[in-house]
């Protein structure tokens, strides 16, 4: 069910980033989507078990005896449609988003989109988003419609954390009392 769900949601022109804990390799492989992402989860084994490889791009044409002929080239390659790209840690796909297979603690300087906790509630909580299949009713959630909320501009980047510590407690003025103090 689930792969019919993503199935009728994600197409070929969309990327699938999916956040840990994927099951079935077997039902990777019908995923339509045209770019897929794995995030991998503690329920996966080693990152080079999902990564995409070609099966074959070794000529098929009857009469060819050339790896690489022009007739051949027409043929799609084959691979084991798996994923495009994997990651065994989090991913910061900007300044304010970073996607994760467990939510990170403490994060007051970005967006933690993360999978992984099956109890907790779907959706927006604080900085965090918990896309975890459960929690979401199986529907995969759009990037585009999630920072089209504007849920971004309610969070102070790090380089603006940053920065306005840096205003509160400026350099020189500490550089200033320490050499008053010599």
């Amino acid at each position: 069910e689930q792969v019919n769900i993503i199935n009728n949601l994600v197409h070929k022109n969309d990327t699938l980033i999916l956040l840990g804990d994927v099951g079935n390799v077997e039902w990777i492989k019908k995923l339509k989507a045209g770019y897929k992402v794995l995030i991998t989860g503690n329920h996966d084994g080693g990152a080079e078990n999902y990564k995409k490889k070609i099966i074959s791009n070794s000529c098929e044409h009857p009469y060819c005896k050339e790896t690489n002929c022009d007739v051949c080239k027409l043929n799609k390659i084959k691979t084991n449609n798996l994923f495009d790209e994997v990651y065994t840690g989090p991913l910061m796909i900007s300044d304010k988003i970073i996607l994760s297979h467990e939510p990170i603690p403490n994060i007051n300087w970005a967006l933690n989109i993360h999978g992984h906790d099956h109890g907790g509630p779907g959706g927006l909580n604080n900085n965090y988003i918990n896309v975890c299949s459960n929690t979401i009713y199986y529907t995969p959630i759009s990037l585009k419609n999630i920072i089209d909320t504007g849920i971004l501009n309610q969070i102070n980047s790090l380089h603006r954390i940053t920065i306005d510590n840096a205003t509160k407690k400026p350099l020189h003025k500490k550089m200033k009392e320490h050499n008053s103090n010599d």
